[in-house]
């Protein structure tokens, strides 16, 4: 896990990097399903309708801004530094604006460790964004 973290500083435009389940993380109730850097430069248009997933998402803006949206929150505007929580089955929407270029990490996990954290309102769909700076 530490080697693809430390190679994610030297993806491309839009690459990821996606890995099986790893028994060492599950036995911690954590299962990391996939990682990786998007890089957009000079947005020219917005096709994206948003989505859901069936895994948790942090996702970490590290240049830029942009926006998001959810069920649960109406609109948030994104700025470096923020951390966002997407969680299974809510739909969800993030970009950078129009005309503006944009640098973010995205985490795909589950597991029960995870579940319980969520259920027990350590975070919540209500509350999916932080500042945690860079």
């Amino acid at each position: 896990m530490e080697k693809i973290i430390k190679n994610m500083d030297k993806m491309s435009k839009g690459e990821s990097y996606y890995f099986y389940k790893t028994g060492e993380a599950s036995s911690l109730g954590i299962n990391l399903i996939g990682a990786g850097k998007e890089c957009v430069f000079n947005k020219k248009i917005d096709n994206f309708n948003g989505r859901t997933i069936d895994c948790y998402a942090v996702v970490y803006v590290t240049k830029g801004g942009g926006v998001f949206k959810s069920n649960s929150l109406k609109k948030h505007d994104l700025r470096i530094g923020d951390v966002i929580i997407l969680f299974p089955g809510e739909w969800h929407y993030y970009s950078c604006l129009l005309n503006t270029s944009w640098e973010h990490y995205w985490i795909l996990f589950d597991g029960e460790t995870i579940k319980n954290m969520h259920k027990n309102f350590y975070f919540s769909e209500n509350k999916p964004i932080y500042n945690l700076g860079i």
